[in-house]
């Protein structure tokens, strides 16, 4: 796609953020709201590119889902996805 940043906010961010307000508005715990946005937030990297690493996003996911229970804003989850990015593409992705 030409514009991925884009593309993954109203494929991934916008849903999974939505899917975890939805969660907190019908009453569902704060820890469990996490718990269940990780892992739709795992299934969907593991349907977009199947294998082990997909699912190894769950761990980043429990912090994002932590910040966004805290703060209730998007952006800040966004910007540590982009970091996270940064992260496995610069750093870990050539040593895997």
């Amino acid at each position: 796609t030409r514009y991925p940043l884009v593309t993954g906010v109203q494929t991934c961010a916008l849903p999974i953020s939505g899917l975890q307000d939805a969660l907190l508005r019908r009453g569902v715990s704060g820890v469990l709201s996490v718990l269940l946005t990780a892992g739709a937030f795992a299934l969907a990297h593991a349907l977009w590119r199947p294998g082990p690493w997909a699912w190894a996003t769950a761990l980043p996911a429990l912090l994002l889902g932590g910040v966004y229970l805290r703060t209730r804003r998007l952006w800040p989850c966004i910007a540590l996805h982009a970091l996270f990015n940064a992260l496995w593409w610069g750093v870990l992705r050539p040593l895997v």
